[in-house]
């Protein structure tokens, strides 16, 4: 008699069980996780941030000969800020207006200035004050002007009033200063610019996401020369 081929019999699984392969995480939907963790708490914020601020400009009066130039400085102000938008939003610093009798020779100007933005957040009650250095340079007469006020660099800075980054820029930097018969003065502008602080529980959630995705990536190299071999 020919001796039977004994079979092992299959593996039975219990009952309700099933074997699923196991699916790795895109690393994209790890990226994108990160990216809405580092930015979910911002948008979640209010988007209109309250401001007020007032200028002052020392000297305010700037003698040459016959000549003066008068720069007063705009009246105190409050303001909002859309987080929203991408544009700046300008606030007068300065009107600028001359006066002289000169005629041959002009008046000649090469004098320094200051102008001093002092900002406080409306919703931490924080304030500060921006300095900003600039010249008048130049000739003026009874019925004309060459005469220029330039800012000096830095031109942008940048100030954290409780929850909040300002970032006030001067615009124009070059001014050219109207005659004594102009009936427009010349005027200085800011641009101002405000962003939330990362709040830090945002940034950890964010981290811990980014070096997830890190060492995911790290583990596949490593898997791969094994899988290969």
């Amino acid at each position: 008699m020919t001796p039977r081929t004994l079979r092992s019999a299959p593996r039975l699984q219990p009952a309700g069980a099933c074997e699923s392969p196991r699916r790795a995480v895109p690393p994209r939907f790890l990226a994108v996780l990160a990216t809405l963790l580092l930015l979910g708490t911002g948008q979640a914020r209010a988007d209109m941030i309250d401001f007020a601020y007032s200028w002052t400009v020392q000297p305010a009066v700037i003698a040459s000969g016959t000549g003066s130039v008068m720069m007063s400085a705009a009246p105190d102000g409050t303001a909002s800020f859309d987080t929203t938008s991408s544009a700046a939003l300008s606030i007068t610093g300065a009107h600028i207006t001359t006066t002289s009798s000169a005629d041959v020779p002009p008046d000649s100007f090469n004098t320094p200035f200051d102008v001093k933005l002092h900002l406080t957040d409306t919703a931490s009650g924080a304030a500060a004050d921006l300095s900003f250095k600039g010249t008048v340079a130049g000739t003026l007469t009874s019925g004309g002007s060459q005469l220029t006020s330039t800012f000096e660099s830095p031109l942008t800075q940048a100030v954290t009033l409780g929850d909040n980054v300002y970032s006030v820029t001067i615009n124009p930097t070059l001014v050219s200063l109207p005659s004594p018969v102009a009936t427009t003065p010349a005027q200085i502008n800011a641009l101002v610019t405000v962003n939330h602080v990362p709040e830090p529980s945002t940034l950890l959630l964010g981290a811990t996401a980014v070096l997830g995705l890190a060492a995911r990536r790290v583990i596949r190299k490593r898997r791969l020369p094994r899988a290969m071999a």
